[in-house]
């Protein structure tokens, strides 16, 4: 896997630094959630937020390794 820079990256650290941005995004979202009147912040929706992240991380994962068939059966 190559990143926009031309430089060679493992698929674990594409995927750990993948991660990072969704659980970071997920929380700032909710952070910013608390100083809306009308909505809620939750640790619940933060790690709902970082596991849906991690699901989409590992499909992408299984296709990047040739478990595609795997993926279709889906």
């Amino acid at each position: 896997m190559q990143d926009l820079t031309g430089q060679k990256k493992t698929l674990l650290k594409s995927a750990l630094l993948a991660f990072v941005f969704v659980a970071i995004i997920g929380s700032l979202e909710e952070g910013y959630q608390k100083f809306l009147p009308w909505r809620v912040c939750e640790l619940r929706d933060i790690i709902t937020d970082s596991l849906s992240g991690m699901l989409g991380i590992c499909l992408n994962f299984l296709s990047q390794t040739g478990f595609s068939s795997f993926i279709r059966l889906l």
